[in-house]
């Protein structure tokens, strides 16, 4: 199964709905039910369902989610309260049966169809990075020696199958005469074609029918295209950002019936035959940016000129032969004027928390926001008082409030307030019960979320507030806006402001804070893995492996990573030398010069931290980057710059693992081995207070030297704090020392 988001617009829709394609003859209900969830939590609630299936598959999985929509509390929303439907797919490709399975119907046109296919290859497309661009530092060399800025990598797409089931969908069409022949430029497009022909078969049942399939491998080898004794074949192009080999092929006498590209950002003048055409999609090609990219010999490159540094490739599936490293030095400029703002109100409030273990919402390291210390907050309140009064409508017939008891709170508080400046009492609803409430056609409302955080159920507030006041103004407001996503909250405010072609609903939060968020195991999860392990090995060796200081040490620690809910203020890192919290000294460069420091909190400075590598991770001028041949670490001098242990604790922590990796560049691993060491002959007193943090993050691997640096580190023999202790121990064993 994959899933998708895509728009419907024939007959004046614009719908956004999700589409699960299952190339399969049946349906798993528990992976329908964790995709559907995920992708919620990601996207926000659909306002249709579609499910593109075979159409000899139609009964069955008809049947199955017939079953499925009886369970309605495993669907992130009533699933009878939108469209739900299967759309199939014939053997040749062409669109099949559209079965509405609710009673709230969808109408998919022909066009509706074919965007639904381009939607999913977008996502495809966007997702494995098809699309190689530049990062300023590197350009690119293709094996015919000619340089540019970027290229289409079609075997990035090659990855998981279903998603290359739907690819070959999009050819069935050119499989419906059985060509005899297939030419295709690299053998990596091969796949495509088999998969269209596995998928033909399945469904037809034809084993007769298999031609041969030769790949001409690029520009180089076009002589090899001798086209068969018959009219009947194909000639299929990975990718083009000029449509210069299909012109060339044209050239050489053959009809541009037979040649055709799978993926092309090539201007339209170009003419080609197109499959997948991105050249007019704004979010992958804005204003052409990649159509008709300009090649270059070695001698006439610009980018060389500009110290652009030259990736190779190698072989026809343009495999790079090397990787460029590079460093970044985090500046104070890097801390944005609204962060620095946003920490001059609310650091050393205890407003900022962290959760782990992992619970049914929250990853373990996910950032909590306190609401009932953000509520006592003078300031803050006053400032949602103002806006309270501002934005209300003077018909407002009822206040919503969200999921939360802290939103419920917020909610009578303002309808206390409300009460003052109207005269009158305005009714609570909770927004799961609006389906039963009665709200008065001609009215407006008040929905009230004490955070905004994946917006939910704001969304879905929001889809039953369409249907209860149609129309009417509808204001959202909110204490605080935490999200992921920059780009994800802008549609999430878009998607509640919408309101046809009148005036725009008012979505409004005081404070907004951008905190990266990633999947998978976190500096916390890993912590406690290695301490596991720890005391596995000391429980099972003949002679304890730990002093009693340190198993003291690491069962202390462990009670603290197990406490569940809320972790402790001040326990997010590793104790200091002397056994209290680390806290920061002085001042702090990420933030203004004037901000007090005696209660800052570890919180305050990880979430700090956090916001600032995140921020030089995105944007047009991103300066922390990750790509497939590119790679920015944290350069060393970070952790000499800023030399508070709980700003380093900070970085080890908020760092992604990649960043952190110096194993690939002899020069950055050995600086970083001579400041470990350092901090390790300093473990005793302040400059070295953070050295439990150092040896746990080379212990977790998320610290990454290169193997002859880590064992130098491991030469050290001095006195350590009672966890660095037991780190550098289980790190001899993992070395083999």
């Amino acid at each position: 199964m994959f899933n998708f988001r895509a728009k419907l617009l024939s007959e004046g829709q614009n719908k956004s709905v999700a589409v699960y394609f299952i190339p399969s003859l049946s349906l798993n209900e528990s992976s329908f039910f964790f995709s559907m969830d995920t992708d919620v939590t990601t996207n926000l609630r659909p306002q249709a369902l579609i499910f593109l299936v075979r159409d000899d598959a139609v009964d069955s999985i008809r049947a199955i989610v017939n079953e499925m929509l009886k369970k309605v509390a495993k669907w992130r929303s009533d699933p009878t309260k939108m469209p739900v439907v299967l759309l199939s797919f014939h053997s040749n490709g062409s669109m099949g049966r559209v079965i509405n399975l609710t009673a709230m119907k969808l109408t998919i046109k022909q066009t509706d169809f074919g965007n639904l296919i381009y939607s999913g290859a977008k996502k495809i497309f966007q997702v494995r990075e098809g699309l190689i661009q530049p990062k300023g530092t590197y350009h690119f060399v293709h094996p015919s020696g000619r340089h540019s800025k970027a290229f289409i990598r079609v075997a990035n797409l090659m990855q998981m199958g279903t998603e290359l089931t739907l690819l070959s969908l999009a050819l069935l069409p050119a499989l419906e005469k059985k060509p005899d022949h297939i030419f295709i430029d690299s053998s990596t497009i091969g796949i495509v074609v088999k998969a269209a022909l596995a998928l033909k078969l399945s469904m037809t049942g034809d084993r007769g029918y298999f031609p041969t399939i030769e790949s001409f491998s690029s520009y180089g080898n076009l002589e090899r295209i001798k086209t068969p004794g018959t009219d009947n074949y194909l000639i299929l192009i990975s990718a083009t950002t000029s449509g210069n080999m299909y012109k060339k092929i044209i050239s050489m006498g053959i009809e541009r019936k037979y040649v055709m590209n799978l993926i092309s950002f090539a201007p339209k003048a170009s003419g080609c035959n197109t499959i997948f055409d991105f050249f007019d999609d704004q979010n992958l090609n804005p204003n052409g940016m990649f159509s008709g990219t300009t090649d270059y010999d070695a001698e006439t490159c610009p980018y060389c000129k500009e110290g652009s540094r030259a990736v190779h490739f190698a072989g026809e599936q343009f495999l790079t032969d090397s990787n460029n490293i590079s460093s970044y030095v985090v500046k104070a400029e890097d801390s944005p004027v609204a962060l620095r703002n946003l920490m001059s109100r609310y650091a050393g409030k205890g407003f900022f928390r962290v959760k782990f273990p992992p619970d049914s919402r929250h990853l373990a390291g996910d950032l909590f926001i306190d609401v009932r210390i953000l509520a006592q907050d003078a300031e803050l309140h006053s400032l949602f008082l103002e806006r309270l009064l501002r934005y209300t409508p003077v018909n407002a017939a009822a206040i919503i409030y969200v999921d939360t008891e802290d939103s419920k709170t917020l909610a009578e508080i303002a309808q206390k307030a409300i009460a003052e400046w109207l005269g009158r009492d305005i009714p609570l609803i909770y927004h799961r019960d609006l389906g039963v409430c009665a709200i008065r056609e001609k009215s407006s409302v008040l929905v009230i979320s004490s955070v905004i955080d994946t917006g939910v159920s704001l969304q879905s507030a929001s889809l039953e507030l369409r249907d209860k006041i149609k129309n009417q103004p509808r204001v959202y407001l909110s204490y605080f806006a935490k999200h992921t996503h920059e780009p994800r909250y802008r549609t999430l405010v878009s998607d509640l402001e919408y309101n046809n072609k009148l005036p725009k609903h008012t979505v409004e939060s005081i404070e907004k804070l951008t905190f990266p968020s990633r999947s998978g195991t976190n500096a916390w999860t890993t912590e406690k893995e290695c301490l596991h392990q720890i005391t596995r090995i000391d429980d099972e060796s003949s002679e304890k492996f730990l002093s009693a200081d340190e198993r003291k040490a690491v069962d202390e620690r462990l009670d603290e990573l197990r406490s569940g809910g809320l972790v402790k203020l001040n326990t997010l890192f590793l104790k200091g030398p002397t056994g209290d919290p680390l806290r920061l000294r002085e001042t702090f460069a990420f933030w203004d010069k004037n901000n007090a420091v005696s209660d800052t909190s570890q919180e305050d400075v990880y979430v700090t931290v956090a916001c600032v590598l995140d921020g030089i991770r995105t944007g047009d001028k991103a300066k922390l980057t990750s790509g497939a041949f590119h790679q920015t670490l944290l350069a060393p001098e970070c952790f000499g710059r800023y030399n508070d242990g709980i700003i380093q604790a900070a970085f080890l922590r908020g760092a992604f693992p990649e960043e952190l990796d110096y194993t690939q560049n002899s020069e950055l691993s050995f600086l970083l081995r001579s400041f470990v060491i350092r901090i390790l002959e300093n473990a005793d007193n302040e400059l070295g207070e953070a050295a439990s943090e150092f040896l746990l993050a080379i212990c977790a691997s998320r610290l990454k030297l290169a193997k002859n640096d880590i064992r130098e580190v491991l030469h050290f023999h001095g006195t350590l704090p009672p966890l660095a202790g037991c780190f550098q121990k289980f790190l001899r064993i993992k070395v083999g020392i």
